[in-house]
């Protein structure tokens, strides 16, 4: 894996295999969480219509599906 956000530091994981694994390998699955947690509570809330344009359905579903994906990680 490329990064340039990390150096080349290696961390010991308590898991079954206990292999040295690069932090960047931590970082990404951390930030994957996020983004699987939020299109996970995005699914939930679906606002589109048959009747609506595709590029008005797109714009509904980027702000809105942000938006209660965001309400809900804060309320948490």
């Amino acid at each position: 894996m490329l990064t340039t956000c990390n150096d080349h530091t290696c961390t010991m994981i308590e898991v079954t295999s206990g292999k040295l694994k690069p932090d960047a390998i931590f970082d990404y699955n951390r930030a994957r969480k996020g983004v699987d947690v939020s299109d996970q509570i995005a699914s939930y809330y679906n606002s589109l219509r048959k009747t609506v344009k595709w590029y008005r359905k797109l714009i509904i579903e980027l702000i809105c599906a942000t938006s209660v994906a965001n309400a809900w990680y804060i309320h948490k």
